[in-house]
């Protein structure tokens, strides 16, 4: 099996993108000199709504149907206090910026998630799957990824597609449309996978003279360790060889 790299991403610094029948491309950010009012309000309603997908995606009862030895040993449980995700979200005392306005910090936020995407497993690990993968052709093992990357690909989609004015997609309108549903329905099918069930509290308040309530998304909740998944899903990444060039399609 070949491996090679797609030439057809346009953005710098940005790395991973996958469509389902599409060689993986990334858009290209297009410079802006101003944003409407209504635009800021819009994206900061989308930022709070990803931010939690961000967070809801990590924390998993459910898991691969066949149990994989070497990825069981990664599951391990913290307490995390999510946050409000108003364009700015820390993690483990580290500022990151995931979501907002489009710019060259909050690009390469995303990149960096993406970099364990592609990852090699030994023979041995390899025939622990529940279906057959395709072979290295450099170095050897055999090419497979986490599920929550390709969460966090679509999800790094739809932030996109929600900033026309920023990005700029060399898909064709059909493949583009088929590659946002594909997201959604992908997202949706995992969040129902893992079925949060932490319960989210409600301040009750005053607005326009009626009683409503202000939900509380800055909640406690049992989570996997992103860190450590992500730590040994990067140490394999197929990225670490130079002698890769990758194309996914």
């Amino acid at each position: 099996m070949s491996l090679h790299q797609n030439h057809d991403i346009e953005a710098e610094g940005l790395l991973g993108l996958r469509a389902e029948e599409e060689v993986r491309e990334l858009p290209k950010r297009i410079p802006q000199s101003r944003h409407t009012t209504t635009s800021c309000v819009i994206q900061l309603i989308v930022v709070v709504c990803l931010s939690i997908v961000v967070f809801l995606l990590g924390r998993y009862s459910a898991g691969p149907a066949k149990r994989q030895r070497d990825t069981e040993d990664l599951i391990d449980y913290h307490l995390v206090k999510f946050d409000k995700g108003y364009g700015q979200n820390t993690t483990n005392g580290r500022r990151i910026v995931y979501g907002g306005r489009a710019n060259e910090e909050i690009d390469a936020a995303w990149a960096d998630l993406d970099f364990g995407t592609y990852i090699r497993l030994t023979p041995e690990e390899a025939r622990q799957l529940d279906e057959p993968t395709g072979a290295v052709h450099h170095g050897g093992g055999y090419i497979v990824s986490l599920d929550v990357y390709h969460q966090l690909h679509c999800l790094n989609y739809l932030r996109m597609a929600l900033q026309p004015d920023s990005y700029k997609f060399k898909q064709p309108p059909d493949a583009f449309e088929k590659h946002i549903a594909h997201c959604v329905n992908d997202l949706r099918q995992a969040l129902q996978c893992s079925a949060d069930i932490t319960p989210m509290t409600y301040s009750m308040v005053m607005l326009d003279g009626r009683i409503a309530y202000d939900p509380h998304f800055e909640v406690r909740r049992t989570c996997r360790n992103w860190d450590k998944i992500n730590d040994w899903a990067r140490q394999r990444s197929l990225l670490n060889d130079p002698e890769i060039d990758l194309l996914i399609v």
